[in-house]
């Protein structure tokens, strides 16, 4: 059984794999960005305030006074004496440091080009896996909410961003816990075997999404104004879309291969559990083959009979065999595997299309910042030809792709992702 109190949780085996991506390529975190007007000086939302929110919520959602402490099978997120409550502490200047304000008056919210700040690393020490970037910008404010991977997914950060917000609007906090099970646990609920799980080393494939990657010559790599930053990405919106955005990414993928392709379609696992409230990684994975000419419709029919079956629980059920293993091996592994992939263009996927559904902007709203858009830059890894995720809301769709910067450049990935879109507004 996986150890699960108020103040602690053991470090699941999903989670020691976005611990390995981290330290191959820092920073590896979830990024949700909310975008709001700028209003007046007099009424705009200030870093104080957002300070004061987080350090109001410490007693009700333990990930922003946890810190990761323990080596092996006995690593764990935790805020119990000196694994963190007590060492981080809550004074004034400890809520502060995890709220920084900048000047983003050239950054256009549409690739990483002027925003050093969301390639900070926040792995090291005591430091909670949680920070907050307030922009400021000409005509539009941002808020965004980066949080360690390694400590929670995209919903479970969705879920504080919630918190924080009400927080602004003065609301009572709701509790945020960081349990009550691990991925694991609700992975062994849903009927699964661990013995039939798969592998996490999957078989390489060559298959590209051609919509985004361009041919691959072997021994070959993209030049781009990147330096030394491994993963782009850009974000494109569409305005109007007919049925669903994952059936249309994924058409728009395919369509032009000439070979099969697989992709991984991250699944929040919390669905199982009506009502449950965590902050803990409870995201699957369900892997999906595409053939080549297949309907986007055959496809999603696919898709859900896989859901229906739990089927993302063998991802984390197959990576739970990683959990006692040294982080050191894991990523000699994994930049082995690297470093194969750009010799040989082999990939153990297609790239990974996370749907996080339609999302409502007055949730993540207050009088200083009224948002208008939500957005996920996804986190990417130089091992994976790319990571797309889709957010909806009033003012249509988001899609944000990221891609490794020796695979493509960054003019190329954000003509690649403005066509895309394109062809949904058709």
């Amino acid at each position: 059984m996986s150890l699960v109190q108020a103040n602690r949780r053991s470090l699941s085996g999903v989670e020691r794999l976005w611990l390995t991506a981290e330290r191959i390529a820092p920073p590896f975190v979830n990024q949700v960005v909310f975008e709001a007007p700028s209003v007046s000086d007099s009424q705009r939302l200030t870093r104080g305030q957002v300070v004061e929110a987080v350090a109001g919520l410490r007693g009700s959602v333990p990930i922003l006074s946890s810190c990761l402490r323990g080596l092996g099978p006995w690593a764990r997120w935790s805020t119990d004496g000196v694994a963190g409550g007590e060492a981080i502490g809550w004074s004034g200047d400890a809520a502060e440091d995890l709220v920084l304000e900048v000047d983003g008056g050239g950054w256009t919210g549409e690739s990483g080009v002027g925003a050093p700040w969301l390639r900070t690393v926040l792995a090291g020490g005591r430091r909670p896996p949680v920070s907050l970037v307030l922009v400021r910008g000409e005509t539009r404010d941002r808020l965004i909410l980066r949080t360690r991977h390694a400590a929670t997914d995209g919903r479970g950060t969705l879920g504080l961003a919630e918190r924080i917000f009400a927080a602004l609007r003065g609301e009572e906090p709701t509790a945020l816990p960081m349990g009550p099970i691990t991925d694991f646990d609700l992975a062994s609920r849903l009927g699964r075997s661990a013995e039939t799980a798969p592998e996490p080393d999957q078989p390489f494939v060559l298959a590209l999404p051609s919509a985004v990657c361009p041919k691959f010559e072997a021994g070959t790599s993209k030049a781009n104004d990147a330096g030394s930053e491994q993963v782009l990405w850009a974000r494109a919106t569409a305005t109007k879309t007919s049925g669903s955005p994952l059936r249309s990414l994924i058409s728009s993928l395919s369509t032009a291969s000439e070979q099969a392709l697989r992709f991984d379609i991250p699944v929040d696992m919390r669905r199982h559990v009506p009502g449950l409230e965590s902050s803990a990684n409870l995201t699957g994975l369900v892997r999906l083959e595409v053939a080549p000419g297949e309907p986007a419709v055959d496809v999603m029919d696919r898709l859900g009979k896989l859901l229906d079956g739990g089927a993302e629980a063998d991802f984390v059920l197959g990576a739970q065999r990683l959990r006692g293993l040294p982080l050191w091996l894991l990523e000699t592994g994994g930049k082995h595997g690297l470093k194969r992939s750009q010799e040989s263009g082999q990939f153990a996927t297609a790239g990974t299309l996370s749907n996080l559904g339609r999302l409502h902007p007055e949730r993540y709203a207050c009088a200083e910042f009224p948002t208008e858009r939500v957005y996920f830059i996804p986190p990417g890894s130089p091992g994976l030809p790319l990571f797309a995720t889709l957010t909806g809301g009033p003012l249509g769709v988001e899609l944000c792709i990221a891609a490794p910067s020796w695979l493509i450049g960054q003019d190329d990935l954000s003509a690649a992702v403005e066509r895309i879109v394109r062809e949904w507004e058709v």
